[in-house]
């Protein structure tokens, strides 16, 4: 019998797409460079944070990567929580199965 439902995040529960593309545009920023192209947004919607942080500087070899990270893990993620969207039906949802469920 069936206990506990489990959610994965990104793409159930919230779309984090806006958030991402804010977050990794504004290391880009703060680095000098410009905002990243939809490919780019694309690959950092699908991978994780430090996969998509070199992917984006790529093209700037003479960053370097460690001083790059270390903003990055400063940065934190918090204040761009508030660009994600939750996803439609997810409360409904949730009250559905709250009463059977874990």
């Amino acid at each position: 019998m069936l206990k506990l439902i489990v959610f994965d995040c990104d793409g159930v529960m919230f779309d984090s797409r806006n958030a991402n593309q804010k977050y990794y545009n504004h290391l880009l920023t703060h680095f000098k460079h410009p905002p990243m192209d939809e490919e780019e947004l694309e690959y950092v919607h699908m991978h994780n944070a430090s996969d998509s942080v070199r992917h984006i500087f790529r093209k700037y070899p003479e960053d370097d990567f460690v001083k790059i990270e270390k903003f990055r893990k400063n940065l934190g993620y918090e204040s761009f929580l508030q660009y994600m969207k939750m996803e439609d039906d997810l409360v409904e949802f949730l009250e559905i199965v709250k009463e059977s469920y874990h």
